[in-house]
This record gives C-alpha cells, sequence and structure tokens, in this order.
C-alpha cells in the first residue's frame, strides 16, 4: 500500500460536476444498447426503453442503486494461489502490453506477422517477470482463422501462465468455449464456480456512447457467469468525444455507468472493475496520442471510481514510437509513474513491449519496461520509519566520520534489509566504462534481449498445466476450428 498521499488532479467539486454531467447524459441522451436483450433487462429495471431507436435512459435513482450492489473490492485468483491479489486494497498492479498483430524481429529490426507462437512466448515471458501482475493477450496471432483465433489465444495462454489472466472472445461462440477452457483449467464446474474471477475478460463500449451487440451480450454471459469483467471506456477528445477533456471524462464515465448498471441487471453483485483507456486526438496527424493527456484523463477517471469506490483499471506504459528509443521510454515512463502515484489499481499496459501504440510487440521494450516499472514499485512503496529504522544506535556506534560497513552489525542489517529498501535492477549498469567494456559493452537493447532469450530457454510456469487438461483445451480449438470449417464450405 502506498505510504503517502495519492497524486490528483481533480478537486471534489470537480468530481461531483462531472458526475452530474454524466448523470444529465444518461438521464436526458441515453445509450444505444444493440442487444435487444440487454433492453430488455433494462426495462425490467425500471429504465426508459425505446426499442426501435435502441436508447436506454438511466435515472440517477437507478445509478446509485447500481453502484449500491456492485462490489467494492475484488479478489483476482490465479492457477497458482501465491500468484492471487485484491482490487481495491491501494495497491498497484501491473499488466503486460496487449494486441499486437506484428511483431519486431530482434535480429532484423524489421516488423514481421505475429503468430501463435509470438503469443506463447510473450506470455511465458510474462509469467516470469515478477512486476507482471495480471496477464493480457500480448499478440493476436495472424497466423490463425479469426472465427476460431480466440479459441487458440486461450489455450496458449493458459498453457504458459499460472498467473490471473485476461482471456477476449470474437464471438458469442468463442466466449462459450472460452468459458468451457477456463472450467477445465479451474478443475470443473463446481471449482470454478468458488473461483470465477480466475480469467478476466474486457467489453468495451464504442464512443461515443454505443455498446455493440456482441459487447453488450458478453457482458451478460460474463455476469452471469461471475467473471471478472473491465469495462474499459475509450473515447478520443476531439474525435469520439468533445474536444475538452472534461467533457470527454464525463462521456466515459457515462458510458461506464450504462455497462456496469447492465452488468448488475444481469447479474447483482457481478465484478467489474472501472477502466478507461480514453485520450486526445492529436489534432495535426488525427490519431491516438499517447502523451500527457492519457495520464491526466486517467487520474481523473482513477478519481471517479474512488468516488464510487470502486477498483480502476488505468492504461499505462503506452508508446507511439515505431522503435525502442528514447521516445518509447519517456511516454511509457510518464504514464506509468504518473497513474502509479495516482494509485491506480490495475495499470493496464503497464509493462507494455509494444510499439506504434498497440501494433507491434518487441522483446527488448518489453524486458527494459518491466525494469522501469520494478523501480516504480519501489518509489510508491516508500520507507518504513520506525525505532529499528531510524538506527540511532548504528549512528552513536559509528560516530562522526567513521563507515558503517566497519561495524558487524551495520553489515549484517544492510544483508538483512538490502531487498526490502533498495532497488536491485537487473538490467540497468553500474560499472565504470573499463568494467562495462571488459563485460562486452553491451547496450541496454542487447542485455534486454538476452534476458528474454535466457527466460524463454529456463522458465515453465509454477505448476504446469496438467497434461490432461491441456489435452482437453486443445480438443475444444479442434472442434470450434472444424465447426467454423464447416460453416465456411
Amino acid at each position: 500500500m502506498m505510504k503517502f498521499p495519492k497524486l490528483k488532479i481533480l478537486d471534489q467539486s470537480q468530481v461531483e460536476a462531472i458526475h452530474s454531467t454524466s448523470l444529465r447524459i444518461l438521464a436526458e441522451v441515453g445509450l444505444k444498447f444493440y442487444s435487444d436483450t440487454a433492453l430488455k433487462l433494462f426495462e425490467d429495471t425500471g429504465a426508459g426503453v425505446d426499442y426501435k431507436k435502441k436508447i436506454v435512459k438511466i435515472s440517477e435513482d437507478a445509478v446509485s442503486e447500481t453502484l449500491r450492489m456492485a462490489p467494492k473490492k475484488i479478489t483476482c485468483h490465479s492457477r497458482n494461489p501465491r500468484h492471487g491479489f485484491t482490487l481495491g486494497n491501494g495497491k498497484v498492479y501491473f499488466t503486460n502490453g496487449f494486441g499486437a498483430t506484428r511483431v519486431l524481429d530482434p535480429n532484423s529490426n524489421e516488423p514481421r506477422t505475429a503468430t501463435l507462437r509470438d503469443l506463447e512466448n510473450f506470455t511465458l515471458i510474462a509469467d516470469a517477470l515478477e512486476h507482471v501482475h495480471w496477464v493480457i493477450p500480448h499478440i493476436i496471432p495472424q497466423d490463425i482463422p479469426k472465427e476460431v483465433c480466440d479459441r487458440y489465444m486461450a489455450l496458449a495462454i493458459l498453457s504458459n501462465t499460472s498467473k490471473h489472466c485476461t482471456l477476449i472472445p470474437f464471438s458469442s461462440e468463442g466466449l462459450t468455449d472460452i468459458l468451457k477452457m477456463a472450467k477445465i483449467v479451474a478443475g470443473g464446474e463446481e471449482e470454478f464456480r468458488k473461483r470465477p474471477t480466475l480469467i478476466g475478460s474486457g467489453c468495451q463500449p464504442t464512443s461515443p456512447l454505443q455498446y455493440s451487440l456482441d459487447a453488450s451480450e458478453n457482458l451478460i454471459t460474463l455476469s452471469r457467469n461471475m467473471v471478472l469483467i473491465d469495462i474499459c471506456v475509450g473515447p478520443i477528445a476531439g474525435a469520439t468525444a468533445p474536444p475538452t477533456l472534461a467533457g470527454t471524462v464525463a462521456e466515459g464515465n457515462a458510458e461506464f455507468l450504462a455497462g456496469l448498471a447492465l452488468c448488475q441487471a444481469a447479474k447483482p453483485g457481478a465484478p467489474v472493475i472501472y477502466g478507461s483507456m480514453a485520450s486526445i486526438m492529436d489534432p495535426r496527424r488525427g490519431v491516438f496520442a499517447c502523451g500527457p493527456e492519457l495520464a491526466v484523463m486517467n487520474v481523473c477517471f482513477k478519481q471517479m471510481s474512488d468516488y464510487y469506490k470502486l477498483p480502476f483499471y488505468g492504461t499505462g506504459g503506452v508508446t507511439g514510437s515505431p522503435m525502442p528509443d528514447l521516445q518509447s521510454i519517456y511516454e511509457g515512463t510518464l504514464s506509468n509513474i504518473v497513474e502509479a502515484l495516482a494509485c491506480v489499481d490495475v495499470i493496464h499496459d503497464g509493462v507494455y513491449g509494444i510499439l506504434e501504440v498497440g501494433m507491434t510487440a518487441n522483446y527488448e521494450h518489453f524486458i527494459v519496461s518491466h525494469e522501469i516499472v520494478s523501480s516504480i514499485m519501489r518509489v510508491i512503496r516508500g520507507i518504513e520509519v520506525n525505532e529499528k529504522t531510524l538506527a540511532f544506535d548504528l549512528i552513536k556506534k559509528a560516530g562522526p566520520g567513521r563507515s558503517f560497513l566497519e561495524l558487524p552489525e551495520a553489515v549484517e542489517l544492510l544483508r538483512k534489509i538490502m531487498r526490502e529498501e533498495y532497488w536491485i535492477p537487473e538490467l540497468t549498469v553500474r560499472l565504470g566504462r573499463k568494467e562495462w567494456e571488459e563485460r562486452g559493452a553491451k547496450n541496454m537493447g542487447q542485455r534486454a534481449i538476452e534476458k528474454a532469450e535466457k527466460i524463454l530457454r529456463e522458465h515453465r510456469p509454477d505448476p504446469p498445466l496438467p497434461q490432461e487438461a491441456r489435452a482437453k483445451l486443445e480438443e475444444i480449438a479442434r472442434q470450434g476450428h472444424m465447426k467454423a470449417a464447416r460453416i465456411s464450405s
């Protein structure tokens, strides 16, 4: 838990003004839901529903009831219980990056099409990295037919990590199969019901103010299965939201509250976390920008989630750079440190490892991102101040001018607390030039690639996925493949 006050951008009156505007959007403008099942659920809860226009209008009282039902703390289970954690306790967690369709080859420095093997590799590395607490699909494989890609992605992720993970369906049939796979990994239907947040899944609105048919129905299915849901709103100021940042936050907040209302209508108590990947459109290029506005808006959304007492899933670490370079480092570090200081519960994309705003995965950037995040985790841990750590007796014994390395008890204390109090980097060089040259004069990128290669050679998930379970997952993926082939023929 953080040892110092959280960074805030909004004061209380501004938080309440955004909340009030979001309520007006929900009650006076409404949102469009393309699922008739969702419309019926809203109607049953007393919302105003226009079936012809597919518009739902939600009252302030209904929002209050929705917030009352939503859980304020959520435990994220994992296949290895040691990796489980609870959101809403004031701690900060990180995921890896999401959704690259290309990989920057470490040998040629040229992008190539991403494959299922790449997803397996990046998942395995995420499993090995201490500060990737939650594993999400780093790669969308391009060598697997779209109709069954989600099943093979689930197979790759569940086989290569024992941490809490996100699985993404691309269709309702895909979601059905993914849930079957999660239940097999959990040990059966009954065991899954005890730990349904073993997996998570995300459903996003389409800004402005819409939920697609798939997003709406997936929210309903996930809620009824009590799977962890992140509703990660993504309005882009100047494009899919007003040009103003406050208006963009108000719109995104309304979009989240409407999605949360649907989840609670489907299953009261469904575990939902408030998420944002909102940013701005660069007005010169018309593209998503990874600048300071991303961090600013995520802190604002975090304050809204705090106002509702809900866990928050914010986007940090991202970069628009096409190469692992100084830009990729400063962009990712800026958003990560700002959001960590704001105590964002989960910094999505924090250990990024992807370039070009989610397009191209890169092993070098992945490992360097983790090094930076490990230092950020040290910063937010603060320091312990008590009689032992104030060390008056040692100071008195050393006296003026004497090295503490001469005191056996000081050296012993150093050994005990070194890893608790000091950041011990894995890649960062603290050598003079001569010693650095004697060790091969390798730059940070080269050292990072070597670490990634070592992980891929030596690391395996703990515990490994049982072979019997893996065989069942493979069968589900194959059956989906056969079914898709019959439909396409």
